[in-house]
């Protein structure tokens, strides 16, 4: 259990790293987690490696937890980010937390994203939106400030003028 696995952590068991990978396939989502908080406060390349193929994995099929937000925004690994913005179109996630994740990683997308936060408009954009915003396609600008325009209810804004003055209606 996870007394036995702190228990491991507290002698340094020489193949600690290994036991922890293995316990990431327990039933036990308690067990799962403990292994994981654990793998992640280790300081060695094969532990971070182990528990960033983990939160990937996890990450194809299910929001990540805080504690995979937090490890991704330490390890600043941009393979996590195509699965970050996945996520965002799931209205029971995380938002905010995704996209400081995503800020902390450093991508480009994480400026764009956190001025549409600020707008409070990401919950109206779709997965071609989310994918312009990964390339850093011009037309987001575009984009946020029909989001914000349908957000407001119709009422066309200062920022949604210029917007579609500057680009082409996509």
């Amino acid at each position: 259990g996870i007394e036995g696995l702190q228990a491991l952590v507290r002698v340094g068991h020489p193949k600690l790293a290994e036991v922890l990978k293995d316990t990431l396939d327990s039933r036990d989502a308690a067990l799962r987690e403990a292994a994981f908080n654990e793998l992640v406060n280790q300081s060695d390349a094969s532990s971070e490696q182990i528990a960033m193929q983990f939160t990937l994995k996890q990450m194809e099929s299910a929001p990540p937890t805080p504690g995979m937000l937090n490890f991704l925004a330490k390890v600043k690994d941009q393979a996590a980010v195509p699965l970050l913005l996945k996520h965002l179109k799931n209205p029971a996630t995380d938002r905010t937390g995704l996209i400081n994740t995503l800020a902390q990683i450093g991508d480009q997308t994480a400026r764009l994203l956190r001025q549409a936060r600020d707008l409070q408009v990401v919950h109206l954009l779709g997965e071609r939106d989310c994918q312009l915003v990964h390339v850093g396609h011009e037309a987001w600008e575009v984009r946020a400030a029909q989001a914000l325009h349908e957000l407001l209810g119709g009422a066309e804004d200062a920022s949604h003028r210029a917007a579609r003055r500057r680009h082409v209606h996509i």
